[in-house]
């Protein structure tokens, strides 16, 4: 989910000791920042172990509670794929705010195990077993307020001191659950081609509490980050 703000604070590119496929750029060169963070999306979307910096792509959810009025869905052993194929639409570097925003489009397939039991928009729904979401071009815009900290190294390092989001679907999403009301295949096809064209309804249930998750992994990873690279290796703005 991206997602989403994940990777875009690795991106001030140029050589670097202590992670030299960062390239630097000013914080007001847009262009320059817009093209480090593409770059480096894939090469961290697979994880970097000597930096602290975990798989992103695929990415795991041991749980998901999405419910909502009237309906209990949750979700278990999600795997998710497709962030390190995001697409950097815009990303901006505010140095005297210390403040850091960037807009992503990706396209996210999400798999693991559902259960479920209420109804959706007046139609009753049951079951458990395998469930799939595709999000296409979902847009997510990020903007995080970064803190400076001095470490042991003697240098500064960023943290991430808080985030908010919006998101967007711009294309359709596709969303299927086997074996509902406990393998009826007949009624399973007609509850998935009603959830199909009605699916805002429980995107909209799913979205929150899943991009929340992804978010908080990523944010965590980032500050794993940010404690082993020092600002004078990530951005040409430092000032030691």
């Amino acid at each position: 989910m991206r997602s989403f703000l994940f990777l875009v604070f690795f991106i001030y590119s140029a050589n670097s000791s202590s992670a030299p496929f960062i390239k630097k750029c000013k914080g007001g060169d847009k262009k320059c920042l817009k093209e480090a963070i593409q770059k480096a999306i894939p090469v961290l979307a697979i994880g970097q172990k000597e930096l602290g910096i975990e798989t992103l792509d695929p990415i795991f959810i041991k749980s998901l509670n999405a419910s909502s009025n009237g309906l209990s869905l949750q979700f278990q052993d999600i795997s998710g794929t497709g962030l390190k194929d995001c697409v950097v639409k815009k990303a901006k570097h505010d140095v005297s705010k210390l403040k850091l925003k960037i807009k992503l489009q990706c396209t996210v397939e999400f798999r693991g195990q559902f259960e479920m039991n209420g109804k959706l928009l007046l139609l009753p729904m049951e079951g458990k077993g395998d469930g799939r979401v595709i999000l296409r071009k979902f847009v997510v815009s990020v903007e995080s307020d970064l803190g400076e900290i001095n470490c042991s190294d003697g240098q500064k390092h960023w943290t991430v001191k808080d985030y908010k989001y919006s998101y967007d679907l711009k294309d359709k999403p596709t969303i299927e659950l086997r074996n509902v009301f406990n393998g009826n295949e007949v009624i399973s096809q007609t509850i998935n081609e009603f959830i199909n064209t009605s699916n805002d309804k429980l995107v909209k249930d799913i979205g929150p509490p899943l991009f929340e998750v992804v978010l908080k992994k990523v944010v965590e990873n980032i500050n794993k980050f940010f404690k082993q690279v020092p600002v004078s290796d990530l951005t040409l703005d430092s000032t030691e």
